[in-house]
Formats: structure tokens, sequence, C-alpha cells
């Protein structure tokens, strides 16, 4: 039996609106000076170095950052990276895959958690 995870409840459309590149406030997001998300020019960078993403895989990152620690379901994230489309759970696995490799030198891990969807963690702060 699995234990009880706790998911985001609020709405991924207003998570966008708030997070995503489209937010007029256009917010730079740093995430303890590991991660910086420039959300006007969809720039990345994690430990310093510039990473290139996808639109769709910003998106998710973004995403995935806000709630750093916590875990997001499939559809949460299917609806956030796709709010104009309709596509499939692999579209996310793809993503999900260019995100990885993104982070593949740094202290973080996108977590698959089975059945459930995905959780960014930060070895560095995981006591």
């Amino acid at each position: 039996m699995h234990a009880s995870i706790d998911l985001i409840k609020i709405s991924s459309t207003q998570s966008c609106i708030n997070f995503c590149k489209r937010c007029p406030l256009n917010n730079e997001i740093n995430y303890e000076k590991k991660i910086q998300l420039i959300p006007n020019s969809q720039n990345i960078f994690i430990d310093g170095i510039k990473a290139v993403l996808s639109n769709r895989g910003f998106r998710l990152l973004c995403a995935l950052i806000n709630n750093i620690n916590k875990p997001l379901s499939f559809s949460y994230l299917i609806e956030y990276g796709w709010p104009d489309c309709s596509v499939v759970k692999n579209n996310l696995t793809v993503t999900i895959s260019e995100i990885r490799t993104a982070l593949r030198f740094s202290s973080f891990e996108l977590v698959n958690i089975r059945g459930v969807g995905y959780m960014l963690t930060d070895h560095q702060t995981v006591s």
C-alpha cells in the first residue's frame, strides 16, 4: 500500500499565470542560486551554466522548481505544460527526459513517483 501523497491542489492555469513566461510580471526565479529561470528571455542557468530547454521543458521546470520537494501529478504537469492543446502522456515523458538531461550534472533529481507523477528534489537540501 502506498503512503498518502499530498498532491498540489492549485489549478495549473493559476500556476501558469503566476510563474510562466506568459506572466506579465516576468519575475526571475532563483532557487538557492543553483537554478535561475528568466521567463522573458526563457534563459535557464543551472549552477551558473546556461542550459537549453524547449518551451514546454521551460514551463515544466518552472512548475517543478516552484513546487520543489512536492509531488506533481501527471495530469497537472500535462495541463501546465500544454494548456493550449491536447497531448498524450508520452509528450510529458519526452519533456521530462529533456529536463533530466539538463539537470544531470547538478544536485537536482527528477523523481518518478510511480502511478502518481514527478517530484523535483535537491540532494543538497534533503536531510
